[in-house]
């Protein structure tokens, strides 16, 4: 598989007329993902074995090897090979919540069966994997929970709230999020082989700055 870069969302702003306006008038168009506080690593399956890549343009501790544990994880999962995953890996920060757990949080299909699902739409890349993940039983390889577009706006108070009161609820959901990715729900990916390429039909709301 050629490795592809994985798409950015655009920066947008919850109190904005324009994007509340879109939560509002076309809820159905819109899911949201949540966007967990960790480094970006997508995953390619390729002749039996994974190779993890960092997103462009991070620094070295992005790039670090991953814990001998979470690697063992993914690579004991039954995932066809030619499979590459857009996915976050959760454990380097936050650390004081995360308290030493380290998983990978998949939020996208990039190549399945060494078939480019770029020109998937978003709908069907999110019903593959919820068939891929059917099957998989793992606490350290998960698929990030789709927020309806009619619940998107209460989430993200959701997860605000929760990082606001994290020293009282250290566990609540929002503590090891930032934020939430709202994608057009007919969106396609860019996947550029020279960086990664912003995509028009995604947008990244955040509650915290890192």
């Amino acid at each position: 598989m050629l490795y592809r870069y994985p798409d950015n969302p655009v920066r947008q702003f919850v109190d904005s007329p324009f994007f509340q306006a879109l939560m509002k008038n076309e809820p159905e168009k819109w899911v949201g993902q949540r966007k967990r506080n960790g480094w970006r690593r997508p995953g390619y399956k390729d002749a039996g074995s994974w190779t993890f890549h960092a997103k462009a343009r991070t620094g070295d501790e992005a790039r670090s090897p991953l814990p001998p544990e979470l690697a063992a994880a993914i690579a004991s999962l039954d995932i066809p090979d030619g499979t590459a995953f857009d996915m976050e890996w959760v454990g380097k920060r936050d650390t004081q919540f995360t308290g030493g757990r380290h998983w990978f949080e998949v939020f996208d299909i990039l190549y399945y069966k060494h078939q480019w699902q770029g020109n998937v739409l978003l709908r069907e890349r999110m019903e593959l994997l919820r068939d891929i993940f059917s099957k998989i039983k793992s606490d350290k390889v998960v698929l990030t929970p789709i927020i309806p577009g009619k619940d998107i706006l209460a989430k993200y108070a959701q997860l605000k709230w929760d990082w606001e009161h994290r020293l009282e609820k250290p566990n609540a959901e929002g503590v090891t999020c930032e934020g939430l990715v709202v994608k057009d729900v007919y969106s396609t990916l860019k996947g550029s082989f020279k960086g990664c390429a912003d995509n028009g039909l995604w947008m990244k709301i955040k509650y915290r700055e890192i």
